[in-house]
């Protein structure tokens, strides 16, 4: 194309386009198709479906932006009527609830589905009933979540006009608005019509009765809600724990409310903090503080970690019986406490209460702890704070703390450990800005406690506090599965880790990752996507998006630390591991950053393996779901190909079978002819 003979072909322009979208290689042929624009012809129809298919499942957030304005351009430049299939493809996207991220397009799948209708009976008949039914569904039930009632009722009368069955999740979302301003009688209502239409209402229908009992202050109904649903055999997850005990904590039914906790406590005892909160709540409420000192050990021993807003409550109630030193204790173990520090409110407590007291030194030495973690002076403390230090030191702390974000080291680390472990980030802006997605299984013991710990460390930097949320998909209809999350602002300052872990969205190992790879981010990668190895009591790292040629950046980076490591290759993706006194001295290294509360799970075992022995014994079996493991040296792989690295060492070459690894110095040269021996020896 750049040659001076070049014409334009527009039908091979054409076929280009359109091999490179069916290959997946969405940049390519974005650009195939601007060349075909800019030339001054409309791309083809299959041009346009290909380029918005791939945008499509490119699944970013500003890539279904850039679909919808192709799919737009098709009629407004093309001068194509849009397929039916493709328009259907383009809303699923936007309202596709993995992920939590649907309710940002919800403007967007809104406007799509009303151009839709528009396109008149013979267009709208190439869509199956069972399809508009689902688009239906989908917009009910996110503008229920937004508490948009009116566009809510719109549609479900459209529904009734087009002779379409309402879906289950239909009937739901009308009790979850019912829920908000606590409307009973529509939504018991909606509830029945719900039976009477042949379904089985399920626990989301269930949980938003029983949230709307609650608003409306009816403890006796959501606990015999509740019960049938116990006898109906109707799944009981932790929403529908918390949707009671919080009906019958507003009621003021503490005996009933801590019963339910009791049996909440067996099975969801660490996802259940907010019940225990509206219990300290009412009991701070009520000035029964002896109650609030008994919760809080109650949800320590049963494995339940208390968060701020529990500690606060404990700090507050001593504060206000005058017991500033068991005040003092509390704020002490949420700083040696590995998961969690005080924040905000607690050192507005703290200051505020010795500063009543004229404990100056405690004032001056709780402000100089809030400055170390650059936390902004809560205005109830500034009078204390002003007394100590000057009122000039205070306004000039003041000003100081209006400059812009910026990362510390620290948290550089830990966001390179979590990373690496799997950790996800967008840009919405064009690559102007990005923002970081932690997310982890609440139903394990890490998940809860390091992503509030990580909520706490980039606190100043989050959109909101991290959230349990039910994988909320109706094709489980079970909803077993639930996630803690949150995320971080979109800023500038992410834009390098983009860069260097995830260019095109993709994860990746960047080739300069020995510069960054240290104790503390390792131990962040361990924690966030990590595990012990139930076979060897060894450490795993988790590296399934990885490809081989990538771990070698790593495992060359980890022995020229002296650590050794095996690649596993398994069914679920690549796992690294780390065995006998190998992982024993990893663990050394990333002890002191992991989090207290995870150390006896994630600890490995000295089984009294030799690890040289092991490694003269061969490519040994790790479990039955094991394809096979490869040693990893500083050679690149001594699997499969071990007879080329062979016959490369034999015939002078110094390179190995990963082109990628350099032999820097005679030293490293030798160490490669003695591993390629034991490797001839045992092929």
């Amino acid at each position: 194309m750049q040659q001076p003979w070049y014409e334009n072909d527009f039908e091979f322009n054409t076929k280009m386009a359109n091999m490179l979208g069916n290959n997946g290689k969405l940049t390519r042929t974005r650009d195939m198709f601007d060349t075909i624009i800019a030339n001054g012809q409309p791309p083809d129809v299959s041009t346009y479906a290909i380029l918005v298919k791939a945008y499509i499942a490119d699944r970013e957030s500003e890539s279904l932006d850039e679909a919808l304005a192709i799919y737009n351009q098709m009629e407004q430049l093309g001068g194509y009527e849009q397929p039916a299939t493709l328009a259907y493809s383009l809303f699923h996207a936007f309202t596709d609830r993995h992920g939590g991220g649907h309710l940002r397009h919800l403007h967007q799948a809104d406007a799509l589905f009303e151009s839709m209708k528009k396109k008149g009976a013979s267009w709208m008949k190439h869509l199956a009933p069972d399809k508009w039914s689902a688009m239906y569904t989908a917009l009910i039930h996110l503008h229920s979540v937004q508490g948009n009632g009116g566009r809510v009722d719109e549609l479900l009368e459209d529904m009734k006009g087009a002779a379409l069955k309402p879906h289950p999740d239909c009937y739901t979302a009308v009790i979850r608005l019912c829920s908000r301003d606590g409307n009973v009688e529509k939504a018991e209502t909606t509830f029945q019509e719900l039976i009477d239409a042949g379904h089985k209402p399920d626990w989301r229908a269930h949980v938003a009765l029983l949230e709307t009992y609650g608003a409306a202050g009816l403890p006796d109904k959501a606990q015999t809600t509740f019960e049938s649903m116990e006898a109906a055999g109707v799944h009981l997850n932790h929403n529908a724990f918390e949707a009671l005990i919080e009906a019958l904590t507003k009621a003021g039914d503490i005996e009933r409310a801590l019963a339910a906790l009791e049996k909440a406590e067996s099975n969801f005892a660490s996802s259940i903090q907010d019940s225990y909160n509206l219990l300290l709540d009412f009991y701070q409420s009520k000035e029964m503080f002896a109650e609030i000192e008994i919760l809080v050990k109650r949800m320590k021993q049963k494995n339940c970690r208390p968060n701020h807003q529990s500690y606060n409550t404990l700090i507050d109630s001593y504060i206000k019986r005058g017991l500033l030193d068991k005040a003092e204790e509390v704020y002490d173990e949420m700083n040696d406490y590995g998961g969690i520090k005080p924040n905000t409110k607690t050192y507005g407590l703290m200051i505020e209460a010795f500063g009543k007291a004229e404990r100056h030194e405690k004032v001056k030495e709780f402000h100089e702890h809030l400055k170390l973690r650059k936390l902004t002076l809560p205005d109830e403390a500034i009078p204390y704070v002003a007394e100590v230090v000057g009122e000039k030191v205070v306004a000039k702390e003041a000003k100081e703390s209006i400059k812009p974000r910026k990362l510390v080291q620290e948290q550089r680390e830990m966001l390179v450990g979590a990373l690496l472990a799997g950790a996800r980030m967008a840009s919405y802006d064009n690559d102007r800005t990005y923002e970081f997605h932690f997310q982890l299984d609440s139903g394990t013991q890490a998940g809860p406690v390091l992503i509030n710990h990580l909520y706490d460390v980039f606190k100043d930097w989050a959109q909101q506090a991290p959230c349990v949320e039910v994988d909320d998909d109706l094709g489980q209809s079970n909803g077993q599965r639930t996630v803690i999350r949150f995320a971080t602002v979109s800023h500038g300052s992410f834009r390098f880790y983009a860069h260097q872990y995830r260019p095109e969205g993709n994860p990746v190992i960047p080739r300069l990752i020995h510069r960054w790879l240290n104790p503390l981010s390792l131990a962040y990668w361990y924690m966030y996507g990590g595990s012990k190895c139930n076979e060897s009591g060894g450490i795993i790292l988790k590296t399934s998006q990885y490809s081989p040629k990538e771990l070698t950046l790593v495992v060359k980076a980890l022995k020229a630390k002296t650590i050794d490591c095996l690649v596993k290759k398994k069914k679920s993706g690549n796992e690294i591991l780390f065995k006998d006194k190998s992982a024993m001295w990893l663990w050394k290294l990333m002890e002191p950053h992991i989090l207290d509360e995870l150390k006896d799970s994630l600890k490995p075992e000295e089984r009294g393996i030799d690890v040289g022995t092991a490694a003269n014994n061969g490519f040994e079996s790790f479990g039955g779901d094991l394809d096979m493991h490869d040693q990893i040296t500083d050679s690149g792989n001594m699997g499969t190909n071990g007879r080329s690295a062979v016959n490369s060492i034999k015939t002078g070459g110094a390179s190995s079978l990963d082109q990628s690894t350099e032999v820097d110095t005679e030293e490293d040269l030798t160490k490669l002819r003695q591993v390629v021996s034991e490797g001839e020896r045992l092929i």
